[in-house]
């Protein structure tokens, strides 16, 4: 490895608790019930992910591609925020099922407008998470500068606990707007 310019190579004991993380921040995410615990878990498997994809500190491409994906995973927590920000400002709750007890009162605009542009915000910033389309272009790029065994954690692990939260979250709204 050091032919190639890598002079660091990252121990065994540096990936296991980088993926524990992330496993913790899946497991809490997919347990969360409370808009609060939502975002933290994320944010817990994110900065794992983070640094994960910059490992490897002295390529040029693995920084470039964590530093990338940093600023865009940031972008994608911002987003999530500020939606989480805008139901609770004007429900005041932050709890799922009351939120889903708020969106099932028949001819309520009042609240229901603000909860479904903050419900949207929530899903663009999960859209821009897990690289689906039309946020994806900035996935080949980080894929590309990761070394192949953080590429398939970082395609397969985040993604998963994202598209099962959002299926649960999307079942139970789904109830409550019918």
């Amino acid at each position: 490895l050091s032919n190639r310019g890598i002079t660091s190579v990252p121990t065994i004991s540096e990936y296991s608790l980088l993926i524990l993380f992330t496993t913790i921040g899946a497991s809490l995410l997919l347990s969360s019930s409370d808009l609060i615990s939502m975002y933290l878990s994320i944010e817990l498997q994110s900065f794992a992910v983070y640094i994960l994809a910059t490992l490897y500190r002295n390529s040029e491409s693995a920084t470039a591609a964590g530093l990338k994906y940093f600023l865009l995973g940031g972008l994608s927590s911002a987003l999530i925020l500020l939606g989480t920000a805008l139901i609770y400002s004007y429900t005041g709750l932050t709890q799922f099922e009351s939120i889903y007890s708020l969106a099932n009162v028949p001819g309520d605009l009042e609240y229901t407008q603000p909860l479904v542009l903050g419900l949207v915000l929530i899903g663009i910033g999960f859209l821009f998470k897990v690289a689906a389309s039309p946020f994806h272009n900035w996935a080949p790029d980080v894929y590309d500068g990761v070394p192949t065994i953080v590429t398939s954690w970082l395609t397969t692990m985040p993604k998963i606990s994202i598209f099962v939260f959002l299926l649960e979250l999307q079942t139970g709204l789904q109830g409550s707007f019918e």
